[in-house]
């Protein structure tokens, strides 16, 4: 029987930010297979009546009953809890893709997501690794069980700004704060999961979750420069065929979203 995958873009408004992904997103629709538009309304957005907006603001988010990690916020580790809310609303999908609007893939998509939904696994994202893997990376503290810290050898991380959760992980990591899980949703996700026996894959570079027909295939490792997936420098232009861009942004653009998460990561460290 076919899967019933709910795409969801990710997106403070406004609408020309993220319109052309939606276009390129929405030539995927079928019977199976639906376009939404996640679009956090803190921002006093104006809603356009023709595009399937589903708004949350933080008391929607609040009213999730969940622990927010360090800062409080939606935008600095708290970045899955509108896919939560979206799952309150639309619980009958089996899978739940979220693309953050600055994402962007250099072909059709259907190329890229028809492969990737032939791997039923529970968790798909990038650059999957174990704390061994990058020992010196900063987020590793910033995952506790109970109050408790975690032991290094269960900890992974994920690159977030694109990835699925099926049905059965989003009522594993609802399951997993009842437990006292909380921390950044990059640590978090992946660890838990793993812990709670789900599978992950990783759609491309070369790590122990690609599978083989994934390597290197919609991104690439290598220096920061090089990589078409990657935290910053933004993009401006893409020119690698087939392959998982982001953040794509103009420079205007670029220049507040650093601005942001520098007070975003200032104001959760202050907490922490």
């Amino acid at each position: 029987m076919p899967k019933k995958i709910a795409y969801l873009i990710l997106t403070r408004g406004p609408q020309q930010v993220y319109s052309s992904l939606y276009k390129g997103l929405s030539k995927m629709e079928s019977k199976e297979s639906s376009v939404f538009i996640l679009l956090d309304d803190d921002h006093n957005n104006r809603f356009s009546s023709d595009e399937p907006i589903i708004a949350f603001d933080q008391s929607k988010i609040n009213s999730l009953d969940i622990p927010l990690f360090r800062g409080g916020n939606i935008g600095f580790g708290n970045t899955h809890l509108p896919l939560l809310y979206f799952y309150r609303l639309y619980p009958d999908f089996d899978y739940y893709w979220v693309i953050e609007d600055d994402v962007r893939f250099n072909g059709r998509y259907s190329t890229f997501f028809d492969e990737v939904n032939t791997h039923a696994a529970d968790f798909v994202a990038a650059k999957i690794r174990h704390h061994h893997e990058m020992p010196d990376f900063f987020m590793w503290d910033w995952i506790q069980k109970d109050g408790d810290d975690v032991p290094d050898s269960e900890k992974l991380w994920s690159f977030n700004p694109i990835y699925r959760m099926s049905q059965n992980a989003l009522k594993t990591v609802i399951k997993c704060y009842d437990k006292g899980w909380v921390g950044h949703f990059e640590i978090l996700l992946p660890t838990i999961l793993k812990a709670e026996g789900n599978s992950l894959v990783d759609f491309g570079g070369e790590g122990k979750y690609t599978p083989d027909s994934l390597v290197n295939k919609y991104y690439q490792l290598g220096s920061k420069f090089k990589q078409t997936h990657r935290y910053r420098p933004p993009h401006f232009w893409m020119t690698k065929r087939n392959k998982v861009y982001h953040p794509i942004k103009t420079k205007r653009k670029a220049f507040q979203a650093f601005s942001r998460m520098v007070y975003l990561k200032t104001k959760a460290l202050v907490k922490g």
